[in-house]
């Protein structure tokens, strides 16, 4: 989507600037589609990442077709580092939304039910981070305290 680039990113931008982490695929700003944007902007950086792999596997590459620029990644990552996380945008999203919470002076929800913000239930999600001791969870490596 040539043509919806810009608007795509300055969508992007506005939901950044209000707070609005992991931007939902039903989002719309002034008319303008940015969650579905965002999602596909998603899907063809993974498309550009199994390219890379596949020529570093030394494997044939059909075609980069759909696959996401790197100057179009930049533009991204400039407005929101965590555009597109490896893992579950559910689990970035409320990583955001606590990481706003706490920068705006709240305090780390401790009970589910407590801290609901915009849909989120904050503090089952912060439980959860706790009780995760699994390798495959987002956060095993520590990362997520940045």
């Amino acid at each position: 989507m040539a043509g919806g680039h810009l608007p795509g990113l300055a969508g992007l931008a506005a939901f950044r600037h209000h707070a609005f982490p992991g931007t939902p695929a039903t989002a719309v700003r002034d008319g303008y589609p940015v969650g579905t944007w965002v999602k596909n902007q998603r899907l063809a950086a993974r498309a550009a990442d199994q390219i890379v792999q596949r020529r570093q596997a030394g494997l044939p590459v059909a075609s980069s077709a759909g696959a996401l620029t790197e100057a179009r990644r930049a533009a991204l990552e400039e407005i929101d580092p965590g555009w597109c996380p490896v893992w579950d945008t559910g689990w970035q999203r409320c990583f955001r939304l606590v990481q706003n919470l706490l920068q705006n002076g709240g305090a780390l929800p401790v009970a589910a039910g407590k801290v609901i913000v915009q849909g989120e239930d904050l503090g089952r999600w912060v439980a959860a981070q706790r009780q995760c001791g699994s390798s495959s969870c987002p956060h095993s490596n520590g990362s997520w305290r940045t």
